[in-house]
């Protein structure tokens, strides 16, 4: 289980075809790509099991900084959770029982399982993104479309 997020091994480089110069950069800094990763993943509801990963890192702390977009994170993650359980919520203590089972209430950020569960999905995400929707992303906003239009042709169905 996770206490952290955990990224791919090869993002960092891949993540090099992404930046450019000056304001129309696609993405600044590896959280950016970690995040659409998880999108990804949550998009298509596939996720690798931890135990299959072949390698991970930490993400950087400066990287990892998501503090100010947790509470939207948490709940994307709580109701695709939510959803793909089929489990409807009828009471107050129903949804905090639920919530407790991804976030730890002191610090209101991720317990294991929700790292865990957030990892799974980016590290399936970034699979999908650099083995089969864009393997050399010399353009980024080629790249960008066709990772875009994955996901929303996922959402729609």
């Amino acid at each position: 289980m996770s206490t952290r997020f955990e990224r791919h091994h090869r993002m960092k480089r891949y993540l090099d075809a992404f930046k450019g110069e000056g304001e129309s950069k696609i993405f600044s800094t590896l959280w950016d790509l970690f995040y659409l990763s998880f999108l990804v993943g949550l998009a298509a509801d596939k996720k690798t099991p931890e135990a299959e990963w072949q390698e991970s890192m930490e993400m950087e702390r400066e990287m990892a900084n998501y503090s100010e977009k947790r509470f939207a994170i948490i709940a994307t993650l709580f109701i695709k959770k939510l959803n793909k359980r089929g489990r409807e919520v009828k009471t107050t203590i129903d949804l905090e029982n639920e919530l407790n089972n991804l976030v730890n209430s002191k610090n209101l950020t991720f317990n294991e399982e929700g790292f865990t569960l957030f990892n799974e999905y980016a590290y399936w995400g970034f699979e999908e993104i650099e083995k089969r929707l864009a393997r050399n992303p010399a353009n980024p906003a080629t790249t960008f479309i066709a990772i875009f239009e994955n996901i929303s042709k996922n959402l729609d169905q």
